[in-house]
C-alpha cells in the first residue's frame, strides 16, 4: 500500500534515529493507539465490525466500516445515551454475525 505510513526502524537508519525521527515514531505510535481505542469503541457498539474485516473485497470492507461510523457520529450528535457494550472476540459470535451479513 503506497499510502501506508510506517515508523522509522533503527536498523534501517544505520543504528541511530535523529530527534525528528524519534518524535515522528512517538507521534505515530500515539495516533495508532487512539485509532485502536476508537475501533474498540465502535466494535463494542456495532458488532458487525467484529467480522467486517473478513470481507472478500476492499469495497465491501470500506462500506462495512463507513456505515457504522456514520451511525455512531449521528448517535453522538443526537446524544444517544446507550452505553457501549464490551468488545467480545469469540468465534461463535463472529459466526452469528457473519450469517446476518450474508
Amino acid at each position: 500500500m503506497p499510502y501506508l505510513i510506517v515508523p522509522y526502524v533503527v536498523r534501517e537508519e544505520c543504528g541511530r534515529l535523529t530527534r525528528k525521527q524519534k518524535k515522528f515514531n512517538f507521534l505515530d505510535s500515539s495516533t495508532r493507539i487512539n485509532v485502536a481505542c476508537t475501533f474498540g469503541l465502535w466494535k463494542g457498539r456495532f458488532r458487525v465490525l467484529q467480522i467486517v474485516m473478513d470481507a472478500k473485497t476492499l469495497a465491501k470492507t470500506k462500506t462495512g466500516i463507513i456505515a457504522p461510523i456514520v451511525a455512531y457520529n449521528l448517535m453522538l450528535k443526537l446524544r444517544d445515551g446507550t452505553s457501549n457494550t464490551p468488545f467480545v472476540d469469540s468465534d461463535e459470535e463472529k459466526a452469528d454475525l457473519w450469517l446476518v451479513m450474508m
